[in-house]
This record gives C-alpha cells, sequence and structure tokens, in this order.
C-alpha cells in the first residue's frame, strides 16, 4: 500500500515537472513565433512577405508529405523499442528509414528545379532551393525532437524550440540587412537556423535514457523499419491532401489575386489560425506519449477505455478555450494587430476571430485523432482528412474567385468544419468496435 503510493507520488511529480516544461518551452515558442511575424512584417513588404509564404509551401511539401511517410511511425515506436529494450535497432532502422526520405526529397527538389527553368521562372529558383533545404534540415529536427519528446526529455525539446524560433528572427534580421529586404534572405535565415537546430539535436539523441538500459536479446529483433513505416503510410496520403489543402489558400489568392493579399492573408493565419494549433500541439507534446506509454501495444481493454476517457477530458477542456479565444479576439483583434504585425498588415484584422474559430476547431479535431494513433489504427483518419481537405482545397479556389480575400478566410472554417465531423464519425465507429 504504501510502496503504491510513493510509486504514485513520484509519477504526478514526474509529470507536474514535465508538464512545467513543456508549458514554458510552449509559451516562449509561441512568442518567438508571434514577435517573427512583427519582425519579417517590418522589414518586408506585404508583396515581399507574400512571396516569402508561397515559397514555404515547397518546405511544407517536404516536411508534411514527403518526411511524414516515416517521422509518425519513428515518434509513435520508440517507447514500443524502449519498453522492449531495442532502442540501438530501432535508431539504425530511423536512420534508414531517414535517408530514403531524404532520397525522395532530392529527386523531387531536382524535378521542381528543372519545371522552373522550363517555365523561364528563374527568379524563383534560388528561393525555392532555400525553403528546399530549410524543410529537409526542419524535417530532420522534428523527427529528432519527436524521438526526444517520446523518450519524455522535456527540457531538451523545449531548449530546442525556443532555440529554433527565436534563433530564426535574430538570423533572418542580419541576413536582410546584408541582403536586402527580398524574401531569399529571410528565407536564408531559416535554412541556417534549421541546420543549426539539427546538429544540435544529433548530439543530444545520444544520450537517450533506454540506450544505457539495453538488455541482451537472444532472440532477433523485430523489423522496427518495416512496423514504423506501415504505421506512417496513412499520414504520407493525408499529408500529401493536407499540404495541398494548407497551401491553397495562398495559392489560389496569389492566382485570382495579388502578392500584396497573399501577405495579408498570411499574418492573418499566422496571428489566428497557427496560435490555436500551436497551443493545442502544447497540450498534445505533454500528454502524447503518456497516451501511447498507458495504451501500450492497444490489446488491453481497460488500458484503451482509460485512453479514451482521458482524451474526451482534453475534447472538453480545448472547447472551453476556444470559447475563450474567439472572444479574445472579437473585443481585441486591432489591439493584436497593432502589437504583432506591422502597421501596414492591420486592415484585415477584423478577420481574426473567424480564423481564431477555424484554427481551433481544427485543434479540437486533432485532439480527436489522437483516439485511432494511439490505438495503432491511423488508417481509420484517412477519409475524414482526405475528404476535409478536398472540401478546403475546392472552398479555398472558388471562394477566391468568387470573393477575394473574404471568400479564402472563410474556406477555413468549411474545412475545419468538415474535418471535425468526418473525425467525429471514425472515432464514434473506431470506440464502438473496441467497447
Amino acid at each position: 500500500m504504501f510502496s503504491s503510493l510513493l510509486n504514485q507520488k513520484t509519477r504526478v511529480k514526474r509529470l507536474f515537472k514535465e508538464g512545467f516544461w513543456v508549458i514554458i518551452g510552449q509559451f516562449l515558442t509561441v512568442i518567438g513565433t508571434i514577435v517573427q511575424i512583427r519582425v519579417l512584417t517590418e522589414y518586408l513588404p506585404p508583396a515581399a512577405y507574400g512571396e516569402l509564404q508561397l515559397a514555404l509551401t515547397i518546405s511544407g511539401l517536404v516536411t508534411g508529405t514527403l518526411m511524414a511517410s516515416v517521422t509518425p511511425g519513428i515518434a509513435r515506436y520508440y517507447s514500443i523499442s524502449a519498453e522492449q529494450g531495442d532502442t540501438s535497432s530501432y535508431l539504425k532502422a530511423c536512420k534508414r528509414l531517414m535517408g530514403y526520405a531524404t532520397l525522395a526529397v532530392l529527386i523531387v527538389g531536382f524535378m521542381l528545379l528543372v519545371m522552373l527553368i522550363f517555365l523561364d521562372m528563374m527568379q524563383w529558383i534560388l528561393l525555392s532551393i532555400l525553403v528546399l533545404g530549410f524543410g529537409l534540415f526542419a524535417s530532420y529536427s522534428g523527427t529528432l525532437g519527436s524521438i526526444q519528446n517520446a523518450a519524455r526529455q522535456r527540457i531538451i525539446v523545449a531548449l530546442h524550440n525556443v532555440a529554433d524560433a527565436w534563433l530564426k528572427i535574430a538570423i533572418a534580421v542580419v541576413c536582410i540587412s546584408v541582403l536586402g529586404n527580398i524574401s531569399a534572405a529571410a528565407a536564408l535565415g531559416f535554412f541556417f537556423t534549421a541546420v543549426l537546430i539539427t546538429i544540435s539535436q544529433l548530439f543530444f539523441i545520444k544520450k537517450l535514457p533506454s540506450l544505457s538500459q539495453e538488455v541482451k536479446r537472444s532472440e532477433a529483433s523485430e523489423d522496427w523499419g518495416r512496423s514504423m513505416l506501415l504505421f506512417s503510410k496513412p499520414f504520407l496520403i493525408w499529408g500529401l491532401f493536407g499540404w495541398m489543402q494548407q497551401s491553397s489558400s495562398r495559392w489560389a489568392l496569389g492566382l485570382f489575386s495579388t502578392n500584396v493579399n497573399v501577405g495579408f492573408f498570411s499574418v492573418l493565419f499566422q496571428l489566428g489560425y497557427t496560435p490555436m494549433v500551436m497551443i493545442s500541439s502544447l497540450g498534445l507534446t505533454f500528454i502524447t506519449p503518456v497516451l501511447f506509454a498507458r495504451v501500450g501495444n492497444a490489446k488491453d481493454g481497460i488500458r484503451v477505455k482509460s485512453l479514451i476517457q482521458t482524451v474526451f477530458i482534453l475534447i472538453l477542456i480545448s472547447v472551453v478555450l476556444l470559447c475563450i479565444a474567439v472572444c479574445i479576439a472579437v473585443f481585441f483583434h486591432e489591439d493584436i494587430f497593432a502589437l504583432a504585425a506591422g502597421a501596414k498588415y492591420k486592415t484585415q484584422s477584423h478577420y481574426l476571430p473567424y480564423v481564431v474559430f477555424a484554427g481551433g476547431l481544427f485543434a479540437i479535431s486533432q485532439v480527436i485523432a489522437t483516439i485511432p494513433t494511439s490505438l495503432n489504427v491511423p488508417s481509420k483518419l484517412l477519409t475524414a482528412s482526405i475528404g476535409s481537405s478536398l472540401v478546403g482545397i475546392i472552398g479555398a479556389f472558388t471562394g477566391a474567385y468568387i470573393y477575394s480575400f473574404e471568400g479564402v478566410v472563410f474556406s477555413l472554417i468549411i474545412h475545419s468544419a468538415s474535418y471535425f465531423l468526418l473525425c467525429c464519425l471514425a472515432v464514434k465507429k473506431i470506440i464502438n468496435n473496441n467497447l
């Protein structure tokens, strides 16, 4: 009895300490991201900022699709490999999978550059190379961070996240000061930052606690590469559609409007939609490894029920936070823009509550999605991801064509609402099957 109480106290103390570092890290990262918007919008005119945001959709292709074919499985299977005392084999499989993903990025990048040359868009070549490099190293950094997070090395993860956000500002400002107020200068700063963070994380990954607890295995090691690849396969599919949806808003405005409106929309998106997703990730970064460890291989009914109950509590908390965030955006949107963006961008601040609502609804859907992910059936979310992405893509181009800026803003709400409803339907079916 006493031993049980002592273990419970130790567990609560550890969770409190981890939660503290997650909150501190995410808070400083969010502040850094907001400051980054403020600084870059002061240095870059709306057209150049819009051009940078269009180019960054290329890095999104790398991080959201090509690297997403391996990253989720790497994050999921760390705890299982550590539990089986086979972390070294797991890390070798991770290295091999990242090598394959890198090769895919280089092939796609080469094809992109050939296409730009063929279309005589020479002015985009340097910018494209920089954002491709940034996307590649940001993916390395994200993958290493997901392993460290799964190992519950919260301090290391928090420090790297904060350093990433603030170094981008410092290095981008230096590059802009030297090269001028152009999008390529900011992209160069992002690239250098991603390289530095990746180098630092490679140093710390060698100090995983599970490596010092390896056991001698008489049986053959599990095929970690195959398991991780099978787990990640759905993420590649919906990552591609998700990338197209996220990029469609900017490209729709670029096609039917101007790069100036792309710049305005990007700031609105970064101040309304992105913080909601980042705040959600604060909780998910902390709780996801706990959920994975609690449910194990998802074959114990009691552990599965406990997981579902925990996620429902997180959903209720997320709904309350969304209501608060929308109210803040309604009453203080002008003040938020005055504080976080250059003066020339504040003309669209009245759209902020709608974008906050869209981002919050999407974030709640991500919390719901932790149920199938924790139960090792992420493929059950394919319909929700692909279906909602198609709705968002069609909505963005239709909205931009008919209503211009306003149409793209409201297409975000339509996309988030469709994702939320489809996730609910998918999880309801999963719960009925498991319980």
